[in-house]
This record gives C-alpha cells, structure tokens and sequence, in this order.
C-alpha cells in the first residue's frame, strides 16, 4: 500500500509493501520513465497505476530498465517528438475505463514484457503473455479475470 503525505513542498510516497524497502518518490518514476511530451495529466488512472508500479516492482527491475511511457489523451489522435534512444511503452487511453485494479496490471504487463527482453511479439505470442503474466504475479498483481478467461480459451 502507498500512503502519500506532504514533505517540503513535495509529495513523498511511503510504501509499506514487504516486496519494496523504504521510500520511493512518485517524482523519480515519474521524472525517469515518462516522457513528459506524450502524457497527458488527463490520464489520472494511468498516473495512479505509474505510482502502484513504484510500490510493487523490485528495485533491481526498474534499474535495469530502459524505457520510456506515453500515454496520449483520448481527444488526441496523435503527436509528433524527436525519437528517443530508449524503448517506448505505450499505455493506451482505454486504461482510463478500466477498474484501477486492470490498469496497474495492464502498466506492470509492459514492464514485464521490457524487463523480460519480449523484443518480438510475433514469435510464439502466447509463451511471453503468459511469461509476462507468471513475473507479474510475482510482483504482487492479480491476473483479471477477462485475462484469465482468454487463456483459458486459447489453451484448449
């Protein structure tokens, strides 16, 4: 669970998950995986499921990290900006008519994708969703149930 509180003029995030030591500042996810040009503040559950990730996903997995997220408004159909040296993860509009629950899962599902080298979605697509899926369970997230009920579908 995260409990924020004001310190200084800036909003401390205290974790109090076994999976995370200390404190993480909502400000160094941010600051480090968001590409400020491609993410709108209109996406407040995106935002929220950006500060779940901070809490559950060891440490050692976002240091090894590379990556950048946009997260474009629904009223916008696109947007140019230079290129970036590092991977980008895009984090669609629909995460804001999802339960917040899915949207943590879908945001810590691309993480897991990246952290796991799933550079080609083409190649056996089953095997790295359910990769992904198994490293995000691992990280304290539930499978929804819709996901779950897919899988079920495909593997018979």
């Amino acid at each position: 669970m995260t409990r924020a509180r004001k310190r200084k003029g800036k909003t401390q995030f205290t974790c109090t998950s076994k999976k995370m030591r200390g404190r993480v500042t909502f400000e160094e996810i941010w600051d480090r995986f968001v590409d400020h040009r491609w993410f709108d503040d209109d996406r407040t559950q995106t935002i929220v499921a950006l500060q779940v990730l901070a809490e559950r996903v060891p440490e050692d997995v976002l240091d090894s990290l590379d990556v950048l997220f946009f997260a474009l408004s629904t009223w916008k159909n696109g947007q140019a900006c230079p290129s970036s040296p590092k991977s980008l993860v895009y984090l669609s509009p629909s995460l804001e008519t999802m339960a917040q629950e899915e949207a943590n899962f879908v945001v810590a599902h691309e993480v897991a994708h990246m952290y796991l080298g799933h550079d080609d979605y083409m190649t056996n697509d089953q095997t790295i969703e359910e990769q992904a899926d198994a490293l995000v369970v691992k990280w304290g997230y539930t499978v929804p149930e819709r996901r779950r009920s897919a899988a079920a579908t495909a593997a018979a």
